[in-house]
């Protein structure tokens, strides 16, 4: 056996080296999806740099493979569709949402511009992308100075979709583009501390960084989990695309993990089903320990931390349109159907951030949106995905396929505050024609912004403690009699137990009647009475010795009344008595006025 001159060895290893390293470059086909250079993981890139979670869908625009139902650019789906499937609203966010990503994307303002366009969306009017006065849309350098571009251009295309996507779903949140230097963990995770700390020249602060990358886990990550541990930012992370095992970030205890699921729609485009995708990132974690926000799914993550926690639509086959106009290998350029959890990342971060701003406050960091999210498990504002598999089976409850399942509305992303408990109102009554009132709702439970509802309309309150809220009535509220009810909520709350407050009739008086007298035995007349606070279901009553008749009404103001008094009634010599009396609540009959029978 003849030996190889160590020359000979070394040429062959660089050059299996540069072999692999343009295979890489080209990306890859696996299935219906082409996975960029940027995302295709290199055994030495093991805790040592990140990769990107995205894919396109394969062979697009040669006929090979056809989306079903995507009513975007390359058949994609669009933000209206996105947000039909999940019960979204189409406008609301507030404050920051940081998409950390490597590498620079010079053409990120244009193209987050052309995208917003197509679809309705607010776009930066400024011409200068690192402008910190920027209301919708800006870019920072993580170290300061201008990282170069991915000579593949897969960190680029990675960019398009994160602030494309975040900014679809939260159409009023700033987006802010933070470039790292370089995928190297140690510059990637520089770029999340300066998110975490930044504040654009607006005084605008970051709510929220979403990173759609990383890798398979290894020993030593718990050391970075430091980096996704402020308390008043909550941080997202893709999955993977890799199906199981679990992979780093995302299986950091302090984010949000971000799975992916197949969101199949009509040809017309109307959602249908939506199951696990078998690509999708999940698994229990190797290194990290079960938090407690999952001590609930305990019997399935067992002693380790379990991703993902919620997912998304992430298929390229049901992918989503993006523009993106920096050249990729093997793609091209312009609009693009893309899929993979890195469409998941930015949209549920996207999501919570509408939801926030929606109850009135942000969570207190990640672990405070996990443990709503875990709190809200098997109830009605998740999706629960029971059919696919990455190696591990969706089933019912949570799984680590999808996570506690798909989003459906806000709710589930929001802290489930208890309603509060009511004793008492005070004044609980008023009387129809009264000026505005002001009075008080006790009892307890009341959070600073509580609001008091009558008759489910709100009135203007003010908070005064946890056990008082004071109200104003308008007078608009006080014309007609009857019970109303009064309730209160607290921001994100249900309605409380329920009291009444009561408007009641008043009683009326009588000042006069004309004529006061008339001869017995004559005919019937009309008398005029005057008074006041007469209704339109006021009462006259005629009584004479033991008799009282009801007179017939002729016409009613609020402060005379017609009525007809028959011959009969005037027979006889003497007195007799009128009374006017209104109808419950409230009401009651006048003082009684004498007429003369001569």
């Amino acid at each position: 056996m003849s030996v190889k001159p160590a020359s000979i060895l070394l040429f062959a290893a660089l050059a299996a080296v540069v072999s692999a390293t343009n295979a890489v470059a080209q990306g890859i086909v696996k299935g219906n999806s082409y996975i960029p250079a940027s995302s295709v993981e290199q055994p030495m890139d093991i805790g040592v740099r990140a990769h990107t979670y995205v894919q396109l869908l394969s062979g697009q625009g040669e006929g090979r493979v056809s989306p079903n139902g995507g009513l975007g650019p390359k058949n994609g789906l669009t933000p209206a569709q996105v947000r039909s499937a999940y019960n979204l609203p189409s406008a609301g966010g507030s404050k920051i949402i940081a998409i950390v990503d490597a590498y620079d994307d010079p053409n990120a303002l244009a193209d987050f511009n052309t995208f917003s366009a197509q679809y309705g969306l607010p776009q930066e009017t400024s011409t200068s992308a690192t402008a910190t006065t920027n209301k919708v849309f800006q870019v920072v350098y993580a170290s300061g100075t201008k990282p170069g571009t991915d000579s593949t251009g897969g960190w680029e295309l990675e960019e398009a979709l994160d602030i494309e996507w975040a900014h679809a779903m939260a159409p009023s949140a700033k987006i802010v583009l933070v470039e790292a230097a370089t995928n190297a963990y140690a510059t990637l995770f520089t770029a999340v501390d300066t998110a975490t700390n930044y504040v654009d020249g607006n005084g605008t602060k970051v709510a929220e960084v979403s990173c759609s990358w990383g890798g398979s886990e290894f020993s030593g990550e718990t050391s970075d989990d430091v980096h996704f541990t402020s308390a008043s930012v909550t941080y997202f992370v893709s999955a993977g695309d890799s199906g199981s095992p679990a992979h780093y970030p995302s299986s950091s205890p302090y984010v949000v993990s971000c799975g992916g699921t197949t969101l199949n729609t009509t040809a017309a485009g109307a959602f249908q089903t939506e199951v696990a995708w078998n690509s999708g990132g999940g698994g229990p974690s190797t290194y990290e320990t079960t938090p407690s926000y999952q001590s609930g799914v305990a019997s399935r993550v067992g002693a380790a931390r379990g991703t993902p926690d919620v997912a998304f639509v992430a298929n390229p086959t049901t992918g989503v349109s993006v523009y993106d106009s920096y050249p990729q290998t093997g793609v091209g350029a312009g609009w693009q159907l893309v899929g993979g959890t890195s469409v998941s990342s930015p949209a549920i971060a996207g999501v919570a951030n509408v939801a926030a701003t929606s109850a009135g406050s942000f969570p207190l960091g990640s672990q405070a949106l996990l443990t709503t999210i875990y709190k809200n498990l098997a109830s009605t504002n998740f999706r629960d995905i029971t059919s696919g598999n990455n190696g591990y089976a969706a089933q019912a409850g949570w799984d680590f396929v999808t996570g506690v399942g798909s989003p459906l509305g806000l709710i589930g992303f929001q802290k489930v505050v208890a309603a509060p408990s009511l004793t008492a109102v005070s004044p609980g009554s008023a009387t129809v024609g009264s000026a505005a009132i002001t009075g008080s709702v006790t009892g307890t439970g009341f959070l600073s912004g509580a609001t008091v509802n009558l008759n489910g309309t709100a009135l203007a309150t003010v908070y005064v403690s946890s056990t008082q809220l004071t109200i104003s009535i308008p007078a608009a509220d006080l014309t007609t009699a009857g019970a109303a009810t009064i309730t209160a909520v607290n921001p994100g709350s249900s309605n409380s137990n329920s009291l009444t407050f009561t408007v009641n009739n008043p009683v009326p008086t009588v000042t006069s009647l004309s004529p006061n007298t008339a001869k017995h035995g004559g005919a019937s007349f009309t008398l005029t009475i005057t008074g006041t606070h007469f209704l339109s279901g006021s009462v006259v009553s005629w009584t004479s010795g033991k008799t009282t008749t009801v007179l017939p009404i002729k016409s009613t103001t609020s402060t005379t009344i017609t009525v007809t008094v028959t011959s009969s009634l005037i027979a006889t010599a003497g007195t007799a008595t009128v009374t006017v009396a209104n109808p419950t609540p409230g009401g009651g009959a006048s003082s009684p006025v004498t007429f003369t029978i001569q």
